[in-house]
């Protein structure tokens, strides 16, 4: 009878640790630095690619392990992965895709397009486009996760979600597509722990969209920092005269 009222117990804290308030995702930048003059760079901005290499490979591992039991019973790992790769990716194409925006008006050059895709750039319009600006990126949550098999309640998770990967920010001609510029930015460089230990399924997803938030203004902010105008004015100005001796 005792270790029946203890299972309970148990149970009970359980539930009311996982009754705490969640966080919202929150995905928003303004760019620190006050508006630059206005630079002659015209740019199309297409909406940030999740790397097909890592989104293919995680979701191969979630549906290999999804269909040997039923999601219940799924491991928080594969859990937080999936909510990652069905959610929060596009949550961050859409955020990426405004931040980036409004840091390259920051710095003074004139965004004329933002595209879905790099197919949706016309060839009218690569007529009057400078740069094509495609960022890529590739970071996503590892997880590394515990399970408790508790009697008359059943699989207990706890853990720890870690971000890594980079994102890629490729400036190219608009006509040939050739690379003119490329910057890099690596998750572990941006200067923020990068990690969160979670104690139960639930608190799970609350911790990786607190490690978004967390991680979200920084990279952009060193975004900010990486973007000089003089720097691609001069590469734009280089690929053109390369292009008149040819």
């Amino acid at each position: 009878m005792f270790k029946i009222l203890s299972v309970i117990s148990m149970f009970c804290l359980l539930s009311a640790c996982t009754s705490a308030n969640y966080n919202m995702l929150n995905l928003n930048y303004k760019p620190q630095q006050q508006k630059l003059e206005k630079k002659a760079i015209k740019i199309a901005l297409v909406k940030a690619r999740y790397s097909v290499n890592q989104q293919m490979s995680q979701q191969l591992s979630q549906s290999l392990f999804s269909n040997m039991m039923p999601q219940r019973m799924m491991p928080t790992d594969y859990k937080v992965k999936e909510k990652y790769n069905n959610t929060y990716v596009f949550n961050l194409q859409n955020a990426m895709q405004i931040s980036i925006e409004n840091i390259l008006l920051s710095k003074g050059f004139e965004v004329i397009k933002t595209l879905d895709s790099i197919d949706e750039v016309l060839y009218s319009d690569k007529k009057n486009i400078d740069l094509l600006l495609e960022p890529e990126f590739d970071f996503g949550p590892v997880v590394r996760n515990e399970r408790t098999n508790i009697p008359l309640i059943g699989p207990i998770d706890k853990g720890m979600i870690q971000l890594t990967g980079k994102i890629k920010l490729i400036f190219s001609e608009p006509m040939s597509r050739e690379m003119i510029l490329l910057k890099s930015i690596d998750i572990s460089s941006i200067g923020f722990n990068s990690s969160v230990e979670y104690s139960n399924a639930k608190d799970a997803d609350n911790q990786l969209i607190e490690l978004l938030n967390n991680m979200y203004p920084k990279l952009m902010g060193k975004i900010e920092k990486i973007v000089d105008p003089e720097v691609l004015i001069q590469s734009l100005a280089d690929i053109k005269r390369l292009k008149k001796t040819m």
